[in-house]
């Protein structure tokens, strides 16, 4: 909601995500990527696929059994 707010009023995406814990860092450098060349749905697609092999690992991760 913050983040809509921010941008309600003007503000760039990129400014408004920064900050946030559940946001990566990555992600907000895609974004701000994405603004400065006008290309934010390809930004927003690799942004999705970042995130989403990231948690894809991180689930395998858990879900490998201890004693390997």
């Amino acid at each position: 909601m913050e983040v809509r707010k921010a941008l309600e009023s003007g503000a760039e995406l990129v400014g408004s995500a920064e900050g946030f814990e559940r946001i990566s860092s990555m992600v907000t450098q895609m974004i701000g990527v994405g603004e400065q060349t006008g290309a934010m749905d390809a930004m927003c697609k690799r942004s999705r696929t970042f995130t989403r092999t990231k948690w894809d690992a991180a689930v395998k991760d858990l879900l490998r059994p201890m004693n390997r």
